[in-house]
């Protein structure tokens, strides 16, 4: 099979196959090693192979076809949930799955990969900010549906998502007057009758350290309460000195059905920031000499107290489907 991805465990090595189905790994550590290969419409394949040292050996798999779940536009496109190729407008969903893969810390930071959409405009500004199709979206933001205004007061916590919908292109007979770039629509953490149990913590660069979990379920025997509690403390520094940010965040969801055709669902969040604001080095004396000296890039050019802004935010709503 041609163009089905083949990975190491560690993540460090990988290939594509040939049109003959064949691939080549080199380099690889003796002992055992684990092999996953992955082709669209079919399971993937984890194999275990023992390699003794300098040894050379055949891997032969064979792949089972299996049913590829597509993402649901939801409330986007149409305020319907519809699959994606019977929208008549281009969209794209970034799941949760995707927005863990690549470490998503803000909103922007999901539309790396999202196309005629950009983010990561600038430093730390404290709000969500970007652009689709060249038009600045930041006060266009939308989440369940329901608009968030204004837009350069906020900044979303990606931990509460579920996923984030990007629609290009202009929409305003559903959603009103708005930039005609597209909408961003973010979708939050459900009530769900399956089990969830996360805990966990991450860490990175400039002292940036978080903690997470994320609890979910059934409430009662009867299945017909549900709830989920996803909370978030982080804290990090930045490559300039005297600045930094923390944050607190959890969103309580209660879930109600009392019928197979109606439910409601009551949501909570709340949200406490503070963060400074980066400002921009000159291009003279950091990237180019400049007659009165260098200038290091942890140099902050501004005052702590003059740029730091603290944010408290509340919210709460309750929304109800019948079919």
């Amino acid at each position: 099979m041609a163009q089905a991805l083949v990975r190491v465990a560690d993540g460090a090595r990988g290939t594509v196959t040939a049109e003959d189905g064949g691939y080549r790994l080199e380099g690889l550590r003796a002992g055992a090693v684990l092999i996953t290969v992955r082709a669209i419409g079919y399971a993937p394949r984890v194999d275990t192979l023992t390699l003794a040292a300098g040894e050379e050996r055949v891997h032969e798999v064979r792949l089972v076809p299996a049913a590829v779940a597509l993402p649901v536009l939801s409330a986007t496109a149409t305020k319907l949930s519809v699959p994606p190729r019977e929208v008549p407008q281009l969209g794209t969903v970034v799941g949760r799955q995707q927005l863990d893969d690549q470490a998503v810390r803000y909103v922007q930071d999901a539309l790396r990969y999202v196309p005629s959409a950009q983010g990561e405009q600038s430093g730390r500004s404290g709000y969500d900010e970007f652009s689709i199709r060249g038009f600045t979206q930041s006060r266009y933001q939308f989440r369940d549906g329901l608009r968030l205004d204004p837009g350069y007061l906020q900044q979303q916590e990606p931990y509460g998502l579920e996923a984030v919908e990007v629609l290009r292109g202009p929409a305003s007979v559903l959603y009103g007057q708005m930039a005609p770039g597209g909408v961003l629509n973010m979708q939050s953490k459900a009530p769900t009758g399956e089990r969830v149990r996360e805990v966990g913590m991450s860490g990175g660069m400039y002292g940036a350290v978080s903690g997470f979990g994320d609890i979910g379920g059934t409430l009662g025997g009867d299945g017909r309460w549900t709830g989920r509690l996803p909370v978030l403390v982080s804290r990090q520094d930045d490559a300039q000195r005297s600045v930094g940010a923390s944050r607190v965040f959890l969103a309580p969801t209660l879930g109600w059905t009392p019928s197979g055709r109606t439910s409601v669902v009551v949501r909570a969040v709340y949200q406490r920031d503070r963060y400074d604001r980066t400002l921009p080095l000159p291009f003279e004396g950091t990237l180019v000499p400049d007659p009165a000296g260098r200038i290091g890039v942890r140099t902050f050019l501004g005052s702590p107290r003059s740029s730091r802004s603290r944010r408290r935010r509340c919210r709460w709503g309750m929304g109800s489907r019948t079919s």
